[in-house]
C-alpha cells in the first residue's frame, strides 16, 4: 500500500517580490521511544514471587484517540475482546520478574504506528494477574492506562527512553514529559 505524505504549507508574503514558503511534514514532530517497564516491588507476593504482569503498548491517532481513551481496562483484558485482538499492541510479559523490559525504538510496531496510523500519543495498558483491576475512567484518570505523547516537543532533547514503573497501585511514568500532546 502506498504511503501519503500529509504535508502543510504556509506560504508568506514578507517583502514585495519575496516569497517564503515554509512545508511540515505531519509526522515530522513525532517520533518513536524505547519505552523501558519495570515492576515495583509491591507487586510481590506473600512468599516473594512478583506477580504475572502483561503491558500493551499502542499508537493512536486523533481519530482512534476517543474510543482508546474511553475503552474499559475490565473489558479490553476479557479473553478474546475483539477491541484487544484487533488493536495488535506491542506486548511485554513479566512472570516472576521484575524487569525491565523493553518495546525497542526499533520494534515493528513503531512503524505502523507512525507511519501508517500517524499516532500521536501511545497508549500504555497494564493487567495484573490476580488483581481485581477496577475501570478508574477515561484517559490517565485510570491507574492501569497511561496516555503518552509521541511529540517529539513534549519529551526532553536529549531524552530516548520513557521509563515506566508499575506498583500495586497503577502505572506512573518517571520520565517527565510536557502535556502538550495528550488529547482531553
Amino acid at each position: 500500500m502506498g504511503h501519503l505524505l500529509r504535508t502543510s504549507c504556509l506560504a508568506v508574503l514578507s517583502i514585495p517580490g519575496f516569497l517564503l514558503i515554509g512545508c511540515e511534514h505531519a509526522g515530522e514532530h513525532f517520533r518513536s521511544y524505547d519505552v523501558s517497564v519495570v515492576l515495583d516491588n509491591s507487586l510481590r507476593d506473600s512468599n516473594g514471587n512478583m506477580r504475572t504482569v502483561e503491558v500493551d503498548m499502542v499508537g493512536v491517532n486523533d481519530a482512534d484517540f476517543p474510543r482508546w481513551n474511553n475503552k474499559s481496562i475490565n473489558e479490553y483484558w476479557t479473553p478474546n475482546d475483539a477491541f484487544h485482538i484487533s488493536a495488535d499492541p506491542g506486548v511485554l510479559e513479566f512472570s516472576n520478574e521484575a524487569g525491565p523490559k523493553v518495546l525497542l525504538s526499533s520494534d515493528r510496531h513503531w512503524d505502523q504506528w507512525l507511519t501508517v496510523q500517524s499516532a500521536k500519543n501511545l497508549m500504555v495498558l497494564c493487567f495484573i494477574a490476580g488483581y481485581a483491576h477496577t475501570d478508574g475512567g477515561p484517559g490517565n484518570q485510570d491507574p492501569w492506562r497511561l496516555v503518552l505523547p509521541l511529540d517529539k516537543l513534549a519529551w526532553d532533547s536529549s531524552m530516548s527512553t520513557v521509563n515506566l514503573m508499575v506498583t500495586s497501585r497503577g502505572m506512573t511514568c518517571l520520565t517527565p514529559y510536557k502535556d502538550l500532546s495528550v488529547q482531553k
